[in-house]
Parts: C-alpha cells; sequence; structure tokens
C-alpha cells in the first residue's frame, strides 16, 4: 500500500512538470541555444576571419539526434533527474547542492556507456563528464526552478547538449586560435553557472519563492 501510494504520487507529480507548458518563450530559446555556445562562439570567430567550416552532416542527423534525446533517452532521465531527484532534493538542501549531487549521478549513470557501451566516448572522457555534468546540472536547475518545474525546459536543454554541433574549427586554424576558442568554451561553462548561483542565490537557483527548499534553509532566512 506505501509503496503504491508512494509511486502513485510520483507518476502524478511527473505528470503535472510535463503537462505544464505556459511560461515565457525565452526559457525555451536559452534551453535550445544554450548548449550551442561553442557554435555562437565560433560564428564571432568567422566574423573576425577565423577559419570555420560546416560539419558535413546531413541535417536528418541532427534532427534524430535532438528528437530521440528529447521524446527517449533524454527524457526519460530528465524525469528522474529534474523532475523527481530536483525537487526532492531541494527539500533537504539547497538548489545548488542538489544540483552538483544529481550531476555527479548523471555523470556516473554514463560509466557503462563510456566504458563498456560501444559509444562515441574514449574513457579518459569520462573526467569530462564528472566536471562538465554538474556544471550543466546547475545550469539546467535553474531552468527547472525559474520555470516553477516546467519540464520540458530540462528535456529541452538535454536534448540540444546530445545534438551535434554544426559548426567547428578548420584543421588550418593556428594553435593560438584554437587555444582561445578552447578556453572561452571552457571558461563559459566555468563562470556561467558561477554567475547564476551569484545572482539567483544557492538556495533556490531562482528567483522565484514558490521553490520548496528545506525548513532548514527556510529558516536560515
Amino acid at each position: 500500500m506505501i509503496l503504491n501510494y508512494s509511486l502513485k504520487n510520483i507518476f502524478k507529480s511527473l505528470a503535472s512538470q510535463i503537462t505544464k507548458w505556459k511560461v515565457h518563450p525565452g526559457w525555451y530559446l536559452l534551453a535550445i541555444v544554450l548548449p550551442f555556445i561553442e557554435d555562437i562562439i565560433l560564428l564571432i570567430f568567422w566574423l573576425s576571419g577565423a577559419p570555420v567550416i560546416v560539419v558535413d552532416r546531413p541535417l536528418t542527423d541532427y534532427l534524430v539526434r535532438f528528437s530521440t534525446t528529447l521524446f527517449i533517452a533524454g527524457s526519460l532521465e530528465e524525469f528522474g533527474w529534474r523532475g523527481y531527484l530536483q525537487p526532492n532534493l531541494q527539500k533537504q538542501y539547497s538548489a545548488l547542492v542538489s544540483a552538483l549531487f544529481i550531476g555527479l549521478i548523471w555523470a556516473f549513470w554514463h560509466f557503462p556507456v563510456v566504458f563498456f557501451g560501444g559509444a562515441s566516448y574514449e574513457p579518459q572522457d569520462f573526467i569530462g563528464l564528472i566536471i562538465l555534468l554538474p556544471l550543466f546540472s546547475i545550469v539546467i536547475a535553474w531552468l527547472y526552478n525559474s520555470t516553477k518545474k516546467v519540464l520540458i525546459i530540462p528535456m529541452l536543454f538535454h536534448a540540444s547538449v546530445n545534438t551535434p554541433n554544426p559548426l567547428k574549427l578548420s584543421e588550418i586554424a593556428s594553435d593560438t586560435q584554437q587555444m582561445i576558442f578552447g578556453l572561452l568554451v571552457i571558461g563559459f561553462w566555468i563562470l556561467f553557472p558561477i554567475a547564476l548561483v551569484h545572482f539567483y542565490g544557492k538556495d533556490r537557483l531562482s528567483k522565484s519563492n514558490d521553490i520548496s527548499t528545506s525548513k532548514k534553509l527556510s529558516e536560515s532566512k
């Protein structure tokens, strides 16, 4: 009975989150565009004269990767990461701690895929996932909390993350251009989450007062 009641509440919560769509269009735009920050930087590089090229890949590949992640792989993950874990962890911990914890779980979730799944990962990529996914998780927690649990927003972000980048630096780019590009991308994904924590606060990662936090956090205000 307790298990059935608990599962019923979980599914009810997820259903209410996935059927919420009314949110400012800007949040949809951010969720889709932010993961393509590399391409935005490359466009700026191209305008400055750097050798940037379009990846030779059929348009259908982008559509398939995006839609597959949105409706299957990524959506199932986001039901767990943001739909269930984020709000429940926030009852005991700050939104920041919750997001970092989820990011680490998210990284280790990919351990079998990296080492045994035969996907396009190298073993050393796992270190990158341990660093990058907690940073992504902070950004997604901000999107999720700021939209008051509109689950489609994290799902769209996840889908964009899994979609290949359409632009890349040409092989004839100088070592300096490649170094600057790498530093800009890494710098963005480090500084942007830090800025979110600074401006929105670690407790909620949102300006909304409707986000549930632990009693301990609320009493410390």
